[in-house]
């Protein structure tokens, strides 16, 4: 024995050659991801905070939505809008959205959908707005 003893600090592990009788000569910064368990289309990352999972490039993170962490539940981005998936009424302009999309009544058209709030510019009908 050295007469002293070293100890590695929370978040490093010992990676001594000779941990029994010299321990923390040799610390190394512990893998705190290497635990946590994100979205297959998602990425640990250390933060000061600890460790977050962040959806790649390309995919929209819609974990909240799920009541989940960030990076739990990672969707693709796709335009609906550009594509024609979605339910827009003919009379209205859909528009893109990080998570959907939404829909939007044309000058001209009132919104009569049933769901106003949440579905808008499902339903559009000639005439003026009240």
């Amino acid at each position: 024995m050295d007469g002293y003893n070293c100890q590695c600090k929370p978040g490093w592990t010992d990676n001594s050659p000779n941990r029994e009788n010299a321990p923390g000569r040799s610390c190394k910064k512990a893998n705190i991801c290497a635990s946590i368990q994100c979205a297959k289309e998602a990425e640990c990352r250390e933060t000061e905070l600890g460790p977050i999972c962040e959806c790649f490039s390309g995919y929209v993170d819609i974990s909240r939505q799920h009541g989940m962490a960030a990076g739990h539940v990672c969707r693709k981005v796709v335009n609906e809008c550009a594509t024609g998936k979605h339910d827009c009424s003919s009379s209205a302009t859909c528009i893109d959205t990080a998570d959907l999309f939404t829909c939007r009544c044309r000058d001209g058209f009132r919104d009569e959908s049933p769901d106003v709030v949440n579905r808008p510019g499902r339903v559009c009908v000639r005439g003026l707005k009240f």
